[in-house]
């Protein structure tokens, strides 16, 4: 477990004392991650603003169950099944790090978001039952903050140039003289990389992120 995450496991401690809760209130309102605090049945004991605004939570929300409705692989777009998901594997006693799923936000976004989710056993000294800690981030939050298209390898950089001329998958083949396989693995990278799911989001997402086509 990270430095971090046992930070965190600190910070949503149950039993403070007022002045201590006071604080850790209100650091857990402005942490750009979504922490989560589920009890053994997978009930949502606690959660940050953060949490409900990157997974796409109602604030009304009383578990993560509507949530895997929405949720899919982040590559190829794949159903996950419930057993899967970090927060069941931390229920079951399991430790997870830097799971990505890509996760539909409800109306009126409707976007997908590629989300990377850390979760834990976590026990209650207050109630003496386990639950679960999770943590979870957004990924291209993560980019808009830290990286721009010199971040990006240069092959992706290469493909990404062309997409956003409008250029066919099998143009872009012949274009860069690789086989038309390894160029929809380079797009779906792509994908994964910006948490979209095709090219009119890719290229909105590049436009958003101030992506500038590299000259190739």
């Amino acid at each position: 477990m990270s430095p971090q995450h046992q930070s965190l496991v600190k910070l949503i401690g149950p039993n403070d004392p007022a002045p201590l809760a006071e604080r850790r209130a209100a650091v857990l309102a402005v942490l750009p991650v979504g922490v989560l605090l589920l009890d053994e049945r997978g009930s949502l004991l606690e959660a940050n603003p953060a949490a409900y605004s990157v997974l796409g939570l109602s604030e009304t929300a009383r578990s993560l169950t509507p949530l895997t409705r929405r949720i899919t692989a982040p590559i190829g777009g794949a159903p996950v099944a419930p057993t899967d998901l970090p927060w069941q594997r931390a229920l079951a006693g399991e430790t997870v790090q830097d799971h990505d799923l890509a996760i539909a936000m409800p109306q009126p976004e409707a976007e997908w978001r590629l989300v990377t989710i850390s979760a834990r056993p976590f026990y209650d000294p207050a109630s003496r039952a386990t639950g679960a800690l999770v943590i979870a981030f957004d990924r291209v939050q993560l980019l808009l903050r830290q990286t721009r298209v010199l971040d990006l390898p240069p092959y992706l950089q290469r493909v990404l140039s062309l997409l956003r001329e409008g250029r066919p998958t099998a143009d872009i083949a012949r274009e860069l003289n690789i086989t038309l396989g390894t160029t929809r693995l380079y797009i779906k990278r792509l994908y994964a990389r910006l948490g979209v799911r095709n090219r009119s989001q890719l290229m909105l997402r590049a436009m958003h992120l101030g992506l500038e086509p590299a000259r190739i």
